[in-house]
Protein backbone atom coordinates (compact mmCIF):
# COMPACT_ATOMS: atom_id res chain seq x y z
CA UNK A 1 0.00 0.00 0.00
CA UNK A 2 1.17 3.37 -1.09
CA UNK A 3 1.52 5.94 2.03
CA UNK A 4 4.04 8.80 1.22
CA UNK A 5 5.20 10.36 -2.09
CA UNK A 6 7.32 12.61 -2.29
CA UNK A 7 8.10 15.98 -5.00
CA UNK A 8 10.01 14.43 -7.97
CA UNK A 9 12.55 15.53 -10.55
CA UNK A 10 11.30 15.80 -13.85
CA UNK A 11 13.76 15.40 -17.04
CA UNK A 12 13.09 16.81 -20.22
CA UNK A 13 14.31 13.94 -22.83
CA UNK A 14 13.78 14.01 -27.07
CA UNK A 15 10.97 16.14 -26.62
CA UNK A 16 9.24 14.34 -24.12
CA UNK A 17 9.28 14.98 -20.02
CA UNK A 18 10.19 11.77 -18.02
CA UNK A 19 8.32 12.44 -14.27
CA UNK A 20 9.70 10.07 -11.66
CA UNK A 21 6.85 9.18 -9.10
CA UNK A 22 8.44 7.01 -6.59
CA UNK A 23 6.70 5.97 -3.51
CA UNK A 24 7.38 4.69 -0.43
CA UNK A 25 5.93 1.24 0.57
CA UNK A 26 5.68 1.35 4.24
CA UNK A 27 4.49 -2.02 4.52
CA UNK A 28 7.23 -3.82 2.69
CA UNK A 29 9.81 -0.56 3.99
CA UNK A 30 10.86 0.14 -0.26
CA UNK A 31 10.10 2.49 -2.60
CA UNK A 32 8.31 1.48 -6.15
CA UNK A 33 9.26 2.98 -9.01
CA UNK A 34 6.51 4.39 -10.99
CA UNK A 35 6.35 7.31 -13.14
CA UNK A 36 4.88 9.46 -16.31
CA UNK A 37 6.40 10.40 -19.78
CA UNK A 38 4.71 13.48 -21.00
CA UNK A 39 4.85 15.23 -24.18
CA UNK A 40 2.94 18.13 -26.20
CA UNK A 41 1.09 17.26 -29.28
CA UNK A 42 -0.44 20.71 -31.18
CA UNK A 43 -0.87 22.23 -27.55
CA UNK A 44 -2.51 19.03 -25.88
CA UNK A 45 -0.50 17.47 -23.32
CA UNK A 46 -0.55 13.42 -23.83
CA UNK A 47 0.87 11.02 -20.64
CA UNK A 48 1.77 7.60 -20.47
CA UNK A 49 1.43 6.42 -17.05
CA UNK A 50 4.36 3.90 -16.64
CA UNK A 51 5.34 1.38 -13.50
CA UNK A 52 8.27 -0.50 -13.41
CA UNK A 53 8.61 -3.74 -11.56
CA UNK A 54 11.79 -3.22 -9.20
CA UNK A 55 11.53 -1.94 -5.81
CA UNK A 56 14.61 -0.02 -4.60
CA UNK A 57 15.71 0.77 -0.87
CA UNK A 58 16.49 4.11 -1.51
CA UNK A 59 14.42 7.08 -2.97
CA UNK A 60 17.09 7.91 -4.96
CA UNK A 61 17.70 4.59 -6.66
CA UNK A 62 13.74 4.73 -7.31
CA UNK A 63 13.76 7.56 -9.64
CA UNK A 64 17.52 6.70 -11.25
CA UNK A 65 15.83 3.52 -12.63
CA UNK A 66 12.56 5.65 -13.49
CA UNK A 67 14.60 8.32 -15.99
CA UNK A 68 16.25 5.29 -17.03
CA UNK A 69 13.82 3.69 -17.56
CA UNK A 70 11.76 6.14 -19.08
CA UNK A 71 14.87 6.87 -21.90
CA UNK A 72 14.27 3.55 -23.30
CA UNK A 73 10.91 4.10 -23.27
CA UNK A 74 11.06 7.01 -25.52
CA UNK A 75 14.33 5.45 -27.59
CA UNK A 76 11.56 2.65 -28.18
CA UNK A 77 13.70 -0.13 -25.96
CA UNK A 78 10.30 -1.30 -24.75
CA UNK A 79 8.35 -2.24 -27.88
CA UNK A 80 5.37 -3.11 -26.25
CA UNK A 81 5.49 0.22 -23.81
CA UNK A 82 5.31 2.12 -27.39
CA UNK A 83 4.44 5.94 -26.98
CA UNK A 84 1.01 6.06 -29.04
Amino acid sequence: MAVESLPDERLSYRGYIIEPHPYLLRDVGCWDSSLAIRRSFGGEIREWPRCGEPRFASRDEAVQFCIRYGQQIIDGGYPNAALI
